[in-house]
Protein backbone atom coordinates (compact mmCIF):
# COMPACT_ATOMS: atom_id res chain seq x y z
CA UNK A 1 0.00 0.00 0.00
CA UNK A 2 3.03 2.34 0.71
CA UNK A 3 3.90 2.42 -2.87
CA UNK A 4 0.29 4.01 -3.60
CA UNK A 5 1.26 7.13 -1.62
CA UNK A 6 2.84 9.64 -3.63
CA UNK A 7 2.38 12.40 -0.74
CA UNK A 8 0.65 13.81 2.48
CA UNK A 9 -0.77 16.88 3.40
CA UNK A 10 -1.80 18.96 6.07
CA UNK A 11 -4.72 21.31 5.25
CA UNK A 12 -6.82 23.04 7.66
CA UNK A 13 -5.66 20.76 10.49
CA UNK A 14 -6.67 17.58 8.81
CA UNK A 15 -4.41 15.13 7.23
CA UNK A 16 -4.96 13.77 3.38
CA UNK A 17 -3.15 10.95 1.77
CA UNK A 18 -2.97 11.73 -1.85
CA UNK A 19 -2.13 8.69 -4.70
CA UNK A 20 -1.83 8.74 -8.36
CA UNK A 21 -5.46 9.79 -9.00
CA UNK A 22 -6.88 10.61 -5.89
CA UNK A 23 -6.87 12.40 -2.57
CA UNK A 24 -8.63 10.80 0.78
CA UNK A 25 -8.64 12.34 4.60
CA UNK A 26 -6.55 10.27 7.01
CA UNK A 27 -7.72 10.39 10.86
CA UNK A 28 -3.94 9.98 11.69
CA UNK A 29 -2.00 13.48 12.43
CA UNK A 30 0.98 13.62 9.82
CA UNK A 31 3.52 13.08 12.68
CA UNK A 32 2.05 9.27 13.74
CA UNK A 33 1.60 8.59 9.95
CA UNK A 34 5.13 9.36 9.10
CA UNK A 35 5.78 7.05 11.66
CA UNK A 36 4.28 4.26 9.84
CA UNK A 37 5.48 5.28 6.59
CA UNK A 38 9.18 5.36 7.57
CA UNK A 39 9.43 1.80 7.88
CA UNK A 40 9.51 1.45 3.95
CA UNK A 41 12.54 4.11 3.93
CA UNK A 42 10.90 5.99 0.61
CA UNK A 43 9.53 8.66 2.36
CA UNK A 44 10.67 12.36 3.46
CA UNK A 45 9.10 14.90 5.90
CA UNK A 46 10.35 17.58 3.33
CA UNK A 47 7.96 20.24 5.59
CA UNK A 48 6.06 20.79 8.51
CA UNK A 49 2.78 20.16 6.37
CA UNK A 50 4.44 17.55 3.94
CA UNK A 51 5.34 13.82 3.56
CA UNK A 52 6.73 12.52 0.24
CA UNK A 53 7.27 9.54 -1.53
CA UNK A 54 10.54 9.84 -3.47
CA UNK A 55 9.79 6.85 -5.26
CA UNK A 56 7.48 9.53 -7.18
CA UNK A 57 9.41 12.46 -7.53
CA UNK A 58 9.52 13.98 -10.93
CA UNK A 59 11.34 16.74 -10.80
CA UNK A 60 13.54 18.37 -8.30
CA UNK A 61 13.84 22.53 -9.03
CA UNK A 62 15.83 24.72 -7.52
CA UNK A 63 13.50 27.31 -5.92
CA UNK A 64 14.52 30.36 -3.34
CA UNK A 65 17.09 30.58 -0.27
CA UNK A 66 18.92 27.54 -1.37
CA UNK A 67 15.85 24.97 -1.13
CA UNK A 68 14.24 23.10 -3.30
CA UNK A 69 10.29 22.64 -4.77
CA UNK A 70 9.96 18.90 -5.60
CA UNK A 71 7.31 18.44 -8.36
CA UNK A 72 5.07 15.05 -8.19
CA UNK A 73 4.81 12.13 -10.60
CA UNK A 74 0.96 12.07 -9.93
CA UNK A 75 -1.77 13.59 -12.21
CA UNK A 76 -1.51 17.31 -11.21
CA UNK A 77 2.26 17.58 -10.81
CA UNK A 78 1.66 18.89 -7.48
CA UNK A 79 4.54 20.66 -6.03
CA UNK A 80 5.65 20.62 -2.90
CA UNK A 81 8.66 22.73 -0.81
CA UNK A 82 11.58 21.03 0.88
CA UNK A 83 11.87 24.04 3.81
CA UNK A 84 15.34 25.88 4.70
CA UNK A 85 15.36 23.29 7.63
CA UNK A 86 15.18 19.65 5.61
CA UNK A 87 17.18 21.14 2.57
CA UNK A 88 20.40 19.41 3.89
CA UNK A 89 18.61 16.19 4.66
CA UNK A 90 17.47 16.08 1.55
CA UNK A 91 20.48 16.63 -0.25
CA UNK A 92 22.09 13.84 1.52
CA UNK A 93 18.91 11.64 0.97
CA UNK A 94 19.00 12.38 -3.14
CA UNK A 95 22.37 12.54 -3.04
CA UNK A 96 22.72 16.62 -4.76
Amino acid sequence: MCNQIFYAFVRDGDVYIATKDRIDKCDLSLNELEAILNRSRQFFRSHRNYILNVKHIKEIIPWFNSTYLIKMNDDSQTDIPVSRGRVKAFRGLMNL
